[in-house]
Parts: structure tokens; C-alpha cells; sequence
């Protein structure tokens, strides 16, 4: 427990400086963080599937593509017709490198689920930095106050398994309880900071309600991947911690989620 309270402290002081940092810088060290996770991810599926070198660095090279063409068309820089060009032709590309070197139809899909998730949800946490660092900290606060609150509920009144063959410390009343008492305390912080706006309240609350079910996905999201190849954390890269990926499976899905309603809107 001290190791993994003096780890966190140094990730803050790391971390949280950054989140203040010019877009562009921000979107380098998320860029370095995105390398980071697909790598924890390749190093995971090598338990099950053969990726050699070659393997390994066109795929973080398409991931790298993904992300940089998905902030081009956050930022429109990139028009509709050209990104979704880039984006269909990444999957001809690795179909024809199975081709090449002979990978089986189940590792191509591997490389596809890591290529989708980690540069698209890279992505979304980038362009909500753009947008205004009280944007991504509401999704942080959202997503940290939703486990904070889960895991106390749970331990206080959970009898309810969530997901057990998943996560088998999970409960349904966790679940709620960490949504029910995290969202109000989010929109709290939207409203003061205008991250939504002039939209109602209800439309601020269900928002939240969103990212925090969606966070709360990513875990368990994580945790079946960790169960299904039999580890315990994605990397030993932070002490008491793990991956960067047990530290951001949560924030993945919810900015992606978040960055998808904010441009839906936008649109609407």
C-alpha cells in the first residue's frame, strides 16, 4: 500500500502539471502514452499469439495513424471524405500484411481491436484537453469519483456480483452507488466551470451518468482482457499500479464516449 501511495503521488506530480500544458505539447505526450499502452497491450496477446518485431511496429505505426488522422478531423483539419479514407485503408493495409507474413485471422482481429481502441480513445482524450482542461478533468473527476464510490459502496452493502467470472469483487450495488453519488458531485464541477455550457441540467446530469456507465465499462472492459490471457496488470510499469493501461482503462472509454457526444451535439 505505501508503494503504491508514494507511485500515485509521483504520477500527480508528473501528470497533473501537464494537463495545463499547450495542446500541441499535450498531444506529443499522449502520443508517447498511446505507444506506451499498445505496447503493454502487444506484450499481453504474445502470451497467445505470434507478433514479431516487424508485426509490432506497424502496428504502433497504425496506431499512430489513427490517432493523428482522428485529432485532424477533431480539429478540421482532415474533412470526412479524407479520414475515413485513412481509416478504411489501415485495415487493407494490415490485411495484406497477414497476407505477407502469414498471421492467422485471429490475430489480424487482436490488431485491429488494439489498433480502434487505443487510437481513437488516445485521441479523445487529446482533443478534450483542446477544448479546455476543465473538459478532461470533469471526465477524470466523473471516472475517479465513480470508482472511489463504487468500491466503498460495494464493500458497505454489495451482495450483488456484477460481473464474476470478470471482476469478482464488482457488485451491481457498487455500481449504482458509485454513479449515483459521483455524477451529482461532477455536474457540480460542470456547471461551475461551464464544461457543458448553457444546456439544461438534466442533459448535464445524464451526461455524466453516461460517463461514468461508460468508465466503469472500461474497467471491466480491461479486467475480462486480463482474466482472458491470465494476468494480473497490463505492465510492471508503475509500482503497486501496474500499466499506464490499469491506470486509464476507465478515462479511455469515457473521453471517447464524451468527445463522440460533444461532436454529436456540435452537429445537431
Amino acid at each position: 500500500m505505501r508503494q503504491r501511495i508514494l507511485t500515485g503521488l509521483v504520477l500527480a506530480a508528473i501528470f497533473l502539471p501537464l494537463l495545463w500544458v499547450a495542446p500541441f505539447y499535450f498531444s506529443i505526450v499522449a502520443g508517447v502514452i498511446l505507444l506506451i499502452c499498445v505496447i503493454e497491450l502487444l506484450n499481453m496477446y504474445k502470451r497467445a499469439h505470434a507478433f514479431d518485431h516487424w508485426t509490432t511496429a506497424l502496428v504502433c505505426l497504425g496506431t499512430l495513424a489513427i490517432y493523428a488522422a482522428t485529432l485532424a478531423f477533431y480539429h478540421e483539419l482532415l474533412g470526412a471524405g479524407p479520414f475515413f479514407v485513412i481509416i478504411g485503408s489501415i485495415p487493407v493495409a494490415f490485411a495484406l500484411w497477414k497476407w505477407l507474413a502469414k498471421l492467422p485471422w485471429k490475430s489480424l482481429l487482436v490488431i485491429f481491436v488494439v489498433v480502434a481502441y487505443i487510437g481513437l480513445s488516445v485521441s479523445a482524450v487529446a482533443y478534450l484537453q483542446f477544448r479546455g482542461v476543465a473538459v478532461l478533468i470533469y471526465v477524470l473527476l466523473t471516472v475517479m469519483l465513480t470508482d472511489s464510490f463504487a468500491y466503498f459502496v460495494g464493500i458497505g452493502i454489495g451482495k450483488h456480483k456484477l460481473a464474476p467470472t470478470i471482476s469478482p469483487k464488482k457488485t451491481v450495488e457498487g455500481a449504482i452507488g458509485g454513479t449515483l453519488l459521483a455524477v451529482p458531485l461532477a455536474s457540480v464541477f460542470a456547471v461551475q466551470t461551464a464544461v457543458l455550457e448553457s444546456h439544461p441540467l438534466a442533459w448535464i446530469v445524464l451526461v455524466g451518468v453516461l460517463i461514468s456507465i461508460t468508465g466503469q465499462l472500461g474497467d471491466l472492459f480491461a479486467s475480462y482482457l486480463k482474466r482472458t490471457y491470465n494476468i494480473k496488470d497490463f505492465s510492471k510499469l508503475l509500482p503497486g499500479h501496474g500499466g499506464l493501461l490499469d491506470r486509464l482503462d476507465s478515462t479511455l472509454l469515457a473521453s471517447l464516449v464524451f468527445s463522440v457526444i460533444l461532436l454529436a451535439v456540435e452537429v445537431l
